[in-house]
């Protein structure tokens, strides 16, 4: 750079030369290894910067993807109880219902079996007694019960009276006829015979046939299914 003058009082003219600006980052004060460090600190903390950001960004995705999976985890086993659901539902709960359904059925039938197998005339004392038994529960069917305190006589009339003010049906000489064969024999020396069992079956029959004609419709099936009289 060329060199300039100045005039100085009492000097006259003085050569001068300038120290040069801080242009482009240049700085006299530094040496060149300060300056070569100063511009690479910059560089080498925009590194860092994007390494951290980089981690952060992994980090991140990677959470996205763990949350994804548990998601995906969590609808299969939502899935699967849904469908394990279905199949209670629609399988197991009609085949336990259809087996409940044979168990009263066969129970019923036995319950009959039992009914016809007691009245024998075979066997002419239990088979009196029987009939005289299934009659009183024929009429409870309906709503007629006896009365503890009164005799078996006394009940068999109040109760043939009762149903025939309700049904208009006579059944008072079947379950007079029904009772004085069961007080036979349970309390007299002669035991009824076969002949005396098939009277009492026959009075029995015709009580139950006219118990069931006053039954309603619900009433009828209760009889059937639930107490098993009838066939």
């Amino acid at each position: 750079m060329p060199g300039r003058k100045s005039i100085l009082d009492g000097v006259g003219w003085v050569p001068v030369e300038f120290t040069p600006g801080y242009s482009s980052g240049y700085n006299p004060n530094n040496t060149a290894t300060a300056q070569n460090t100063t511009t690479t600190t910059p560089t080498t903390t925009t590194a860092l910067t994007t390494t951290d950001q980089g981690a952060t960004k992994t980090t991140t995705q990677s959470g996205a993807v763990s949350k994804g999976a548990d998601n995906t985890t969590t609808s299969a086993v939502a899935t699967a109880q849904s469908k394990d659901s279905t199949l209670f539902l629609y399988l197991i709960i009609p085949a336990i219902l259809i087996l409940l359904l044979l168990f009263g059925l066969l129970v019923r039938k036995i319950r009959l079996w039992l009914i016809q197998h007691s009245l024998r005339i075979e066997n002419p004392i239990p088979s009196v007694k029987n009939a005289h038994h299934l009659a009183l529960r024929y009429l409870a069917a309906a709503g007629f019960v006896p009365d503890e305190q009164n005799t078996d006589l006394q009940n068999a009339q109040a109760l043939a009276a009762r149903f025939f003010a309700e049904t208009g049906t006579d059944i008072s000489a079947e379950m007079k006829q029904i009772t004085q064969l069961a007080l036979q024999a349970e309390l007299s020396a002669t035991a009824p015979q076969a002949e005396d069992a098939r009277m009492a079956c026959n009075a029995l029959k015709i009580i139950a046939d006219a118990v069931y004609q006053s039954l309603s419709r619900t009433g009828k099936w209760i009889a059937k299914y639930i107490y098993a009289l009838y066939e």
